[in-house]
């Protein structure tokens, strides 16, 4: 095993507070000008983290309050669909459906929002699944087979982070398959050709 390979399981994510101490004590070996740019770099990375960490904090806030939000839209067009009901003695839910369809309209960025933070939160999962392999004695029983689980739940982990991120795929309208554009149905595609085909 080379140092390399050493350092790398001993250390498989460094969190950003290792980061910025590690780079500061770096730039405690280097030339004057490397140092000032290596601590200026650490310093940005420091606030600009900070930043970040605070404004996805109120970008959950904010995805909270829009499902309250929506939730209570909902509640309102039933309402009105139920005093409708009421009035002309006729079932009814016009108020919701529309209700409904205007909210699908209005929500792809906080459905994005609510994707990345259950993302975030499987990556940090596929982290410490990544942490434990580092950490684990060669010396406990049954080594290889606990190492290659941790890291598969890993990749799985990193894998549902992704799929989550990138979001649910379309059901296509015509087959419900997934694999069609809006440009057009695959299947119907696929019959449209065979028919020509037999045709000839």
């Amino acid at each position: 095993m080379t140092n390399a390979q050493t350092v790398t399981e001993l250390q498989p994510r460094m969190t950003r507070e290792q980061l910025v101490d590690a780079a500061r004590i770096a730039a405690k070996y280097l030339p004057v000008a490397s140092a000032q740019l290596m601590n200026e770099l650490a310093t940005r990375l420091d606030v600009t983290s900070v930043a970040l960490c605070e404004s996805m904090q109120q970008r959950s806030v904010l995805a909270i309050e829009n499902t309250i939000l929506r939730d209570d839209v909902t509640c309102w067009a039933k309402e009105c669909d139920r005093i409708v009901e009421r009035h002309t003695k006729k079932r009814t839910n016009m108020h919701l459906l529309e209700a409904q369809r205007e909210l699908r309209e209005l929500t792809p960025a906080t459905d994005k929002v609510e994707l990345e933070i259950k993302a975030a939160g499987v990556e940090e999962l596929a982290r410490k699944f990544g942490e434990d392999r580092a950490k684990l004695s060669p010396e406990i029983f049954g080594y290889g087979e606990v190492r290659e689980a941790l890291a598969m739940a890993e990749n799985e982990a990193e894998s549902f982070a992704y799929n989550l991120r990138i979001g649910p795929k379309q059901v296509c309208k015509c087959c419900g398959g997934s694999e069609c554009s809006s440009l057009g149905c695959t299947a119907t595609d696929q019959m449209l050709n065979a028919h020509s085909e037999g045709d000839h």
